[in-house]
């Protein structure tokens, strides 16, 4: 899930870096729709979630038409793939129109796809619908990943 090799490795890291610092932007929306603390939520979409969003969106819709695989980069799923799906799928929980405006974007199929690799394997029928991928014990998100091992 590395890459095949350093350079693999070194874009793989690099993204992940970029999806995290995304998502530390979005942060106050989370708090306020997670209801943690208080704000208006329709205000945070438009002056923090929307302008993060059409930041990074377009780069990442770049890298997946210039790299021509489906996936972010390499030929196989990274983890950085299953970082961005379990992304794109939190937040369309939230939010369903989320990717509207890239109706090119492969990504949105991205989470779709990273489920349909587990169904044949049975691993998405062991994880419960209500639970969020932080209550997964590691032992469950190890047996998830190794079901994506042969892809």
């Amino acid at each position: 899930f590395a890459g095949k090799d350093d350079w693999e490795s070194a874009q793989i890291d690099a993204w992940v870096d970029q999806l995290n610092d995304f998502n530390t932007e979005l942060r106050p929306y989370f708090i306020v729709v997670a209801g943690y603390g208080e704000g208006d939520k329709d205000k945070l979409y438009k002056e923090v979630v929307e302008p993060a969003r059409d930041k990074i969106f377009p780069l990442i819709v770049k890298q997946l038409k210039a790299n021509g695989s489906g996936f972010l980069v390499g030929s196989k799923v990274s983890w950085l793939d299953v970082t961005l799906s379990c992304h794109i799928e939190t937040f369309l929980q939230f939010v369903p129109d989320y990717l509207d405006k890239y109706p090119e974007f492969q990504v949105k199929s991205l989470a779709e796809f990273f489920w349909q690799i587990l169904e044949p394997r049975g691993a998405q029928s062991t994880i419960p619908a209500t639970r969020s991928a932080s209550e997964y014990s590691a032992e469950n998100q190890i047996t998830h990943l190794q079901a994506l091992d042969d892809f």
